[in-house]
Parts: structure tokens; C-alpha cells; sequence
């Protein structure tokens, strides 16, 4: 990527601030230390100043060097004429641009333009034509009036909702540092077909998936020092980065993606995401379509440190009328003296009501170690009451020879506290190793008219009738 920086040097910055503002440069800069990113820097009042080139940031590219000596201008603010030059002259190859890097700009401002003789109307339609990605961060008190907001909106690409930052002062620029990161790299990491985006090379996507209408959504752990994610896939269209950047949320180490699943109803189509590891304890978030785009929309966080609460989910319609009712969120490394890992009977949270776990299960006493709730699916009705039954496996008891749990759907629209059968791998075959790290329900696959379980163990698959 070419990355320009447009900076708002006016008489309005006093040089407290300034000096802020160039740290916060120098400090998204260095996010790319080990990139084939370059960039360049320009400020404005109206006076305009390039302090350094694509070209000049090859020959020393370190951030301080380069930021450091940079004297603020002083004067009115010219921001469309700012525009322009950058388009015009930066992003060119006499400056060192590259043809086949994609272009990005990023506005850093305290305030409107003003006794600019250029109106943005003349300016960013050259900037699209140019295929220039444009982020506006909006500094201090003054944005908070509408036409402010809306000047903002017009600097940025669309959708603003991506492409707009706003802070109140200069000292909290550092809050949406990330969030700008992410944003950035997510631009390189899904739309570039032949780069690649260091923040999402140890993403393993894939990690998990679940198959939706728009297309399979595939969880990635590592993405963005494994503060993780889920790339959706639409047909026919670039692939979407679905994230809590959106949030400003410290989720480094969490591991969203690490489960995934769906949930339905009235209308409402929700993705749900495990991230095991988020401060130790473990959260899962849902997420909810908002003008075409996934936005979090409810959380709930665990309780006991390297739990990994959330390490495995399960959306089950309880009475059947194809509206999810609860989500089981597994923990399987949740620790008591007596046994082992639990789930979570969560209901789904309806409107802006809170989310609730309402029950928990748990396996047999006497596995400490079990690791219940590693796998969890849905069954179908097993018993005969026209309500949705479930499975829960535990493949660290009996020393890592594992089991399988049922537990019945409730009339409440619930799930049965106490189970109602467990599988023990003994009962099938004396060698049998993690029974019960994976699950699949729900479907008859030996033609008898009831549902089947199939059952993973290490390096077997076994179908339970």
C-alpha cells in the first residue's frame, strides 16, 4: 500500500496538540515495520507543505527521522486544496507512488476548512476517479455540530461508518489507533487478490465455519495478533472482514472466530462468535446485519480464568418453529475438584434486552479433567415429545477416553438440567481415544425415520443410531 498522510497544521492546533498528532503518525507507521507499505506526508493550512515523498521514505523509512522535524505552519485551512495537491502530486510516480499499490489517505483535522477557495465537490470526485481510499479522523469538540459531522462524512470513502473517526482531543488520538490499523489492513487483506497482509497471515481461517445465506463465513484466530475475526464470502463479491474494530475494545489474544454459529428468528438473521480467550475468561458476541454490514450487537463474557468459555456454541430452536431459542456456549476448561467443564444455556436476547445464561450443565462427577463441552449439537427430537434435544461431548474423561452426553429440550424452551443418557467410549471399543471431540446431529442417516449421531474420536468416526 501507498499511504499518504494529510495533517492539519491551522492556528487552531496549538503545539501540544501538534506535537500529539505527529506522534500518532509516527505511531501508525511503525505498525508497518516489515511491510512493502510506504509513505508520505503532507501538511496544510493555507499554506502547503510535502515534507516527505513515497521516494524519500524509501531511502529512510524511520518514522521518527522523518515526523520529528516537522515545524507546524500556522494560518486558515485549506482542506479541499489539500486534497487535491495529494491527489494530484503524491500519489504520483514522480513522488515514488506505485502503479499497482493500493492508495490510501488519511485526513487528520481539528475543524471545517475555511476561506478555502475550492469546494469538496471539485475535489473528491478526482479522488475516487483515482481509486483513493480516504479515512477522515475529526479531532476536538468542534465535530460535534451536524454540518462538522457532515463535512467529515464527505472527506471519507463511503461507507462513512468505516471510514470516520472522531475524538475529542488531540491525547485520545491513541484510542482509535487500532481500530484505524485494522480498517487498513483489512482493506489490503480482502480486496487485494496479490498481496498479502502481514495481520492476517497467521489468521488460519477456516479455524471454524457455518454455511449462510450470503455465502460460508470462516472464523480466523490469528487475524490481527490473534485478536481474530471471520471473513465472510458473498458470491461474486470481494469477501467481508466481520471484526470488533468497530468497537473500542482491547480484543488482542481473544480468538474471536474460534467458534462460529447462526442464529434465526423473526426476520432476524444473527452470526455468533466465540473468542475463548478475551481477558482470560473468554466472551461470545452476536452479530447483527445493519445496512448490509455486521455489527455486534450483544456479548457475554465468562467467569473463571482459562475456562474458555466459548470455545464451542450451539444455537438450538427448542419447539421448532425455525426461531432459534437459546445458544449453548461451551467452556471445557472450566475447573472444579469434581468435574470438568460446563455449558451455558444462554436465551437469545431480544430487542435490547440483556443476554441471560439461564442453566448450566455439567457432566458426571469424578472427570475433573473431561473437557465437557468441547463438541455440542443439536439432536432433534430423540424422545418423542416434538422438542429439540441436544448433545454435549466430554473427550478428557477416563483419561482421554471420553463420553457423550444427551440432555432433552424443555416445554420452558429450555434444556434439561440433569442429562438423560451418557455414552461412554468403554461401552463400544476398549481403544477408543477422545470420544466425543466432535459431534454431528440431527439427521437420519441409516433410513429408520430417527435421528442418528455421528461422533468424532481420534482418528475414527462413529455413528451412534
Amino acid at each position: 500500500m501507498d499511504i499518504v498522510f494529510l495533517i492539519d497544521g491551522s492556528g487552531s492546533i496549538d503545539q501540544d496538540d501538534f506535537k500529539q498528532m505527529k506522534d500518532f503518525v509516527i505511531a501508525v507507521m511503525g505498525q508497518f515495520k516489515g511491510t512493502n507499505t510506504l509513505f508520505s506526508l503532507m501538511q496544510y493550512s493555507n499554506h502547503l507543505q510535502i515534507h516527505f515523498t513515497f521516494t524519500d521514505f524509501q531511502s529512510s523509512p524511520s518514522p521518527r527521522s522523518l515526523v520529528d522535524p516537522i515545524v507546524q505552519l500556522n494560518g486558515l485551512t485549506f482542506t479541499a486544496t489539500g486534497i487535491r495537491t495529494v491527489v494530484k502530486e503524491l500519489f504520483h510516480g514522480k513522488n515514488g507512488a506505485r502503479e499497482s499499490a493500493k492508495k490510501i489517505l488519511i485526513v487528520i483535522t481539528d475543524g471545517q476548512k475555511y476561506k478555502d477557495p475550492l469546494e469538496y465537490s471539485d475535489v473528491i470526485p478526482q479522488a475516487e476517479k483515482a481509486g483513493v481510499t480516504r479515512y477522515a479522523i475529526g479531532v476536538g469538540h468542534a465535530f460535534q455540530e451536524p454540518t462538522a459531522k457532515e463535512e467529515l462524512n464527505t472527506i471519507a470513502s463511503l461507507p462513512s461508518q468505516d471510514h470516520v473517526f472522531k475524538v475529542d482531543n488531540f491525547a485520545a488520538l491513541r484510542s482509535v489507533q487500532v481500530q484505524l490499523q485494522e480498517k487498513i489492513f483489512a482493506v489490503e487483506g480482502t480486496q487485494s487478490r496479490t498481496s498479502s497482509s502481514f495481520q492476517h497471515e497467521m489468521s488460519q481461517e477456516g479455524f471454524s465455519s457455518v454455511l449462510t445465506m450470503d455465502g460460508p463465513v470462516l472464523g480466523a484466530v490469528g487475524s490481527f495478533s490473534w485478536s481474530g475475526g471471520a471473513f465472510l464470502y458473498p458470491q461474486n463479491v470481494s469477501p467481508t472482514f466481520i471484526s470488533m474494530s468497530q468497537e473500542n475494545v482491547d480484543m488482542r489474544d481473544s480468538y474471536l472466530g474460534y467458534s462460529t454459529e447462526l442464529a434465526f428468528g423473526k426476520g432476524v438473521k444473527s452470526l455468533i462468535l466465540g473468542a475463548p480467550r478475551h481477558q482470560h475468561t473468554g466472551k461470545v458476541v452476536i452479530f447483527t446485519q445493519e445496512s448490509g454490514r455486521w455489527k455486534p450487537k450483544a456479548e457475554v463474557a465468562g467467569t473463571q480464568i482459562g475456562s474458555y468459555f466459548g470455545a464451542s456454541l450451539c444455537t438450538v430452536d427448542v419447539d421448532r418453529d425455525s426461531s432459534s431459542d437459546l445458544v449453548l456456549i461451551g467452556a471445557p476448561h472450566y475447573y472444579k475438584p469434581a468435574w470438568g467443564g460446563q455449558v451455558s444455556v444462554c436465551r437469545l436476547p431480544q430487542g435490547t434486552a440483556r443476554w441471560q445464561c439461564e442453566v448450566l450443565l455439567c457432566g458426571e462427577q469424578g472427570h475433573p479433567w473431561g473437557r465437557f463441552g468441547a463438541a455440542l449439537t443439536v439432536l432433534g427430537d430423540v424422545n418423542g415429545d416434538k422438542l429439540t434435544d441436544v448433545a454435549i461431548g466430554a473427550p478428557g474423561e477416563q483419561e482421554n477416553r471420553g463420553a457423550v452426553y444427551l440432555f432433552h429440550g424443555t416445554s420452558e424452551l429450555s434444556i434439561s438440567p440433569s442429562h438423560s443418557q451418557r455414552i461412554a467410549s468403554s461401552q463400544l471399543s476398549p481403544t477408543l481415544q477422545y470420544f466425543g471431540q466432535s459431534l454431528s446431529g440431527g439427521q437420519d442417516l441409516t433410513q429408520d425415520g430417527l435421528v442418528d449421531l455421528a461422533v468424532g474420536a481420534r482418528g475414527q468416526v462413529l455413528l451412534l443410531r
